[in-house]
């Protein structure tokens, strides 16, 4: 299999349809500019157990063909699934016959079905003429993950529904794949955004992914491994152990616990730039190095409890080697001195390291 590219938009249409009329919006949406999907695909986990598919299957008894458990994380998860073990030979849609009624279901979501987790894909869009319909199987996920949970192991020309349970009302996911591959350069999406936006907004974020052949895929992760064990021992060797605190009383939240100002003081001194975040609990800053890797550190607070993760992950467009840490403190003074050390961190691994990266992986190509 050659290399295939995707490029990956996020939106959120929460001010523009609830999660229950989304598919029909989208319908009339794709018609209006002249595309259609092929195929139906869709997943929906539930942490609380069977009751609430027992409910949803006494509604839609032909959806029944979908249901499994498995067992997740030590435990006996259900799931209602259109791929889950056969994923990897393609079997990933639902039967035709079924549509209406996954269609319907999804429009009783968050009421009265209240399922916490799941995706509904729409599969086999004809972006562009001629597009190839067949999905590419990212081999990644070969290593334990299973195929519902976050993005479907697989990436096609398609668009994807997303409900987590902490959506609420403000967030209304939709992520647009679609498929740049060309020689002898990927070509451009950018045209196809901006015939979506006025239906979907602007972006809140993209990237760029390639999907490799199974051999060159398995090679990837082998080196991959390597690398991160590598930067987890650079880093053992400079940060202190993390510490645990108690739960903050009332009044007792930290102020500027690595927040933008107190995560600008910690790398004023390096080449790491500030972007805009997703999210406004996370902070984030990058750095673009000589071989085209991609550097991000981000920062995710939670003031609640007085900690925050600190994140650094490396990307090329073979691999994605990454720190992490959480940290709590006490003082308000105690996570700038570690975002300090951090910076110092990500300093050396700029300085030092990136020419081993490249030394395994290559140079990712500037259209990355």
């Amino acid at each position: 299999m050659k290399m295939r590219i995707f490029d990956t938009y996020l939106f959120n249409i929460a001010d523009k349809v609830s999660f229950g009329q989304t598919k029909p919006y989208l319908d009339q949406m794709l018609d209006e500019l002249g595309f259609s999907y092929s195929r139906l695909g869709f997943s929906l986990h539930s942490v609380m157990g069977n009751p609430v598919f027992d409910t949803v299957l006494q509604t839609f008894p032909t959806l029944q063909k979908y249901h499994y458990t498995e067992d997740f994380n030590g435990s006996q998860t259900p799931y209602l699934s259109s791929f889950s073990e056969n994923w990897r030979s393609g079997e990933i849609h639902a039967d035709p016959t079924d549509w209406d009624d996954i269609s319907a279901l999804f429009s009783k979501i968050p009421r009265p079905f209240n399922i916490p987790f799941g995706k509904l894909i729409l599969d086999g869009i004809n972006w562009f003429d001629g597009c190839d319909d067949s999905i590419a199987v990212d081999y990644k996920y070969q290593q334990g993950k299973h195929p519902t949970l976050t993005d479907p192991p697989f990436k096609s020309n398609r668009i994807m529904q997303m409900r987590d349970f902490d959506d609420g009302l403000k967030y209304n996911t939709i992520k647009v794949c679609i498929e740049a591959t060309a020689d002898p350069t990927p070509r451009s999406t950018a045209e196809i955004v901006k015939i979506l936006r006025p239906y979907l907004g602007e972006p809140k974020w993209s990237n760029r992914s390639c999907v490799f052949s199974q051999e060159d895929q398995e090679r990837f992760l082998e080196l991959n491994q390597m690398h991160i064990q590598r930067l987890q021992a650079i880093a053992a060797e400079i940060f202190p152990a993390p510490i645990q605190v108690p739960l903050p009383g009332k009044g007792q939240v930290i102020p500027h616990l690595a927040d933008k100002r107190t995560m600008k003081r910690a790398f004023a001194d390096t080449c790491f730039e500030l972007q805009k975040s997703p999210s406004s609990r996370d902070v984030v800053l990058t750095y673009k190095d000589a071989h085209n890797f991609q550097y991000k550190i981000t920062a995710y607070r939670n003031p609640a409890f007085n900690d925050f993760q600190i994140e650094l992950v490396i990307t090329g467009y073979n691999f994605t080697v990454g720190f992490s840490e959480t940290y709590g403190v006490e003082q308000a003074e105690q996570s700038l001195e570690i975002l300090k050390t951090f910076a110092e961190f990500c300093t050396e691994v700029l300085d030092e390291y990136s020419d081993k990266l490249a030394e395994d992986f290559g140079e990712t190509p500037a259209w990355y």
